[in-house]
């Protein structure tokens, strides 16, 4: 797909989700894979090869409140020179709410849904008598049923695909 037709695409899906000017729009980016957009009503996945551009052009054309977990997606758009006029980092803002500057993902996302932090699932070697937490039968989705984020997502998964950028 060129330029064009992906911001049509994705002009259209906002327009159907109503997300318009200062509107909440949660994104995740990935040079490599493409770009995910989600809002309260629905999420769309895009495969394209400059997605940060992309970001750019509706930027350009709506205007919205974006979202992203952490500075790494800034450093795209700084990196790019693309201006972006309103948005929400999910990391500072726990910094701002919680306190302190240690933080991740997983702690943001257990704080944000009153999960304990002592107990936030990792990745690393299994052993036999260790406890593991319940993974649950769906790596597609990147909630535990313990409402943890699954650590292979975290630890780069969410970018395995465009599907997975837009969940």
């Amino acid at each position: 797909m060129d330029d064009e037709t992906e911001l049509g695409e994705a002009i259209a899906w906002l327009g159907q989700h109503a997300v318009g000017r200062g509107a909440d729009l949660a994104i995740a980016l990935h040079p490599d894979t493409g770009l995910g957009l989600a809002c309260r009503t629905g999420r769309l996945a895009i495969h394209c090869q400059h997605p940060a551009a992309l970001v750019g052009l509706i930027e350009d054309e709506i205007g919205p409140r974006w979202s992203w977990w952490d500075r790494t997606t800034a450093d795209q758009f700084a990196e790019q020179k693309i201006a972006i006029a309103r948005c929400w980092d999910v990391l500072t803002v726990h910094r701002l709410l919680h306190g302190g500057w240690r933080t991740s993902i997983a702690m943001a996302w257990a704080w944000i849904h009153d999960l304990s932090t002592e107990s936030l699932p990792t990745m690393g070697q299994l052993d036999l008598l260790g406890t593991h937490g319940d993974e649950g039968d769906d790596p597609e989705n990147p909630v535990r049923p313990d409402g943890h984020l699954r650590p292979e997502w975290l630890s780069g998964g969410w970018s395995a695909s465009p599907d997975r950028l837009a969940t």
